[in-house]
């Protein structure tokens, strides 16, 4: 029989092979590992969210983002008409190509950062 960890009080077993992790305290502690298939295809946003340097945004990169913030951002880059998202306890800012325009001469500055800094 395989080696186990008890867990709550030995009430639950896994095997050993299957350790726990803690998960990061926050999304900005993981590192990008890979593109995230919502970025992928054309548009101004679309690569600049993909060169984004993510680590000081609340958000933290958009590997990490829960399923229904990269739903909101996939149907915003999609749009050409003008959309952004003020997103989590920060109001992390993320916004498409036609809201750049809106913004002037704060874009790109405000993508990722809070709401209240723009």
């Amino acid at each position: 029989m395989a080696p186990t960890e008890s867990l709550a009080g030995g009430k639950t077993t896994l095997p050993a092979a299957f350790p726990i992790q803690a998960p990061p305290q926050s999304m900005s502690e993981t590192s990008p590992s890979t593109t995230a298939a919502f970025l992928s295809g054309g548009g101004q946003m679309r690569e600049r969210m993909r060169a984004n340097d993510w680590s000081s945004s609340p958000l933290g990169w958009p590997e990490t983002w829960p399923q229904a913030l990269r739903s909101v951002a996939s149907l915003m880059l999609g749009s050409r008409f003008p959309m952004f998202a003020a997103w989590g306890p920060d109001l992390a800012f993320v916004y498409n190509d036609a809201y750049a325009e809106i913004l002037g001469d704060k874009h790109p500055a405000a993508l990722g950062r809070r709401f209240r800094e723009i």
